[in-house]
């Protein structure tokens, strides 16, 4: 993974996150909603900022509020977990 591509996308997956927490708080005023149990599914670039929201050391960095989270699922997502590159890492801790 490039440098190149970390500064082109790293914007995008923080703008991708935001989005989903203000998901989150949007469904948690909803009545039907079962607010202490979300589950969030991400296709490809979602999948990337979905697994984010998996990771505690991100979700403190970031401080998100995504409480109710209880399930998240990804599809075809990054796959590189083994990556020297500290983002894509700390994405999986």
């Amino acid at each position: 993974m490039s440098q190149r591509w970390i500064v082109r996308t790293l914007p995008l997956l923080v703008a991708a996150t935001l989005a989903v927490e203000a998901a989150f708080a949007h469904l948690r005023t909803m009545p039907l909603v079962k607010s202490d149990a979300i589950a969030v599914f991400g296709f490809s670039f979602g999948a990337m900022a979905a697994i984010r929201l998996g990771s505690a050391s991100y979700r403190s960095t970031m401080r998100l509020d995504v409480r109710g989270l209880r399930a998240l699922a990804m599809f075809y997502g990054s796959c590189d977990a083994t990556s020297t590159n500290d983002v894509v890492r700390a994405a999986y801790q």
